[in-house]
């Protein structure tokens, strides 16, 4: 496997089962503190070098093959020696382009959008809606709507009231 350009970050939609081995991610990189140096030399990549380029979202993706891969991905099949898929990989601390393994784990879609900032609220389920306060939530099942309100205070005090009520 070889090295090549960095693709676009796909949409969530597009979303497919790694098509390597743990074997052949050990064989083309080495893992030190969260990041993967390659082990092979091929045109501009060097044994040594670190592996990938941080894109404009805050992750890290690495090209092999003529394919774009997640970083955080690459790192959990490493370790763990099984894909992530189809789960999603949440970063604990909410740093993209901090992959170290004890940041990862394994989350659904919902409990992954649970991580979501939202806006200027101090609430990340709460944001502003013109002159009032929308307090939204994201689950399993998708997004769930606990009401409009006039102050920032009320809405925060619903999505508290929800948090409660799920445990």
């Amino acid at each position: 496997m070889l090295a090549t350009g960095i693709a676009a970050t796909p949409n969530l939609r597009d979303l497919k089962p790694l098509d390597l081995t743990q074997d052949e991610v050990h064989s083309l990189f080495e893992l030190q503190d969260g990041k993967l140096f390659w082990r092979v030399k091929h045109k501009r990549v060097s044994p040594g070098d670190l592996a990938g380029a941080p894109q404009s979202n805050g992750y890290w993706r690495i090209g092999i093959n003529g394919r774009s891969y997640k970083r955080s991905r690459l790192i959990w099949l490493y370790v763990h020696g099984v894909d992530s898929y189809p789960r999603f990989i949440d970063h604990i601390n909410r740093d993209r382009s901090d992959d170290r393994i004890e940041n990862l784990r394994l989350v659904t879609h919902g409990e992954n959008q649970q991580n979501r900032s939202w806006g200027i609220s101090r609430c990340r389920y709460v944001y502003r809606e013109g002159n009032r306060w929308r307090a939204r939530v994201s689950t399993d099942h998708g997004r769930r709507s606990l009401g409009r309100f006039n102050s920032e205070e009320e809405a925060i005090a619903a999505v508290q009231t929800w948090e409660l009520a799920i445990g």
